[in-house]
């Protein structure tokens, strides 16, 4: 899972973040796929190397402030959510509660509301496959296939 994290999930998402400002000049898009690689990128080396090195009694707090600050930005890409469709609606409102609830569930220790943010993290997924299949399918045949239901 590792390997997907840094490769699809970090790689291949930061760089599509880049193409998508270069030839849309799409800032929404290009600043959701590139820092939400970056997330990806610092994911895997956090639990690939940097959690190692933090005190065991300080894991949780240390996860807890780095899942705060991924919450924080989800929330204000939720808000600039609002002016794009309903599918981006979806996926931000998804991928916010599975941040708070993964945050939440590192700072109290809860194990529910890990199970809570990993059960909304997979319909986040769902989501997030559904908005790019859309993309690629809408723009390749030049017409709506899959909608996207603007809000604008």
């Amino acid at each position: 899972m590792l390997t997907l994290a840094l490769f699809y999930g970090g790689g291949v998402q930061l760089l599509a973040g880049l193409w998508e400002f270069r030839n849309n000049r799409n800032t929404f898009g290009a600043v959701a796929l590139s820092t939400y690689g970056v997330f990806w990128l610092s994911t895997w080396y956090l639990l690939s190397t940097a959690i190692g090195q933090v005190p065991a009694g300080s894991r949780s707090v240390a996860m807890g402030m780095y899942l705060l600050v991924w919450t924080i930005f989800t929330l204000y890409m939720f808000i600039a959510s609002l002016k794009l469709t309903v599918v981006h609606v979806v996926l931000f409102l998804c991928l916010l509660v599975t941040f708070i609830a993964l945050t939440l569930g590192a700072f109290t220790g809860i194990s529910a509301l890990n199970v809570i943010g990993g059960g909304v993290g997979v319909l986040t997924a769902i989501v997030a496959w559904y908005a790019a299949a859309a993309l690629v399918v809408n723009s390749t045949f030049k017409k709506t296939v899959l909608p996207l239901i603007p809000l604008s």
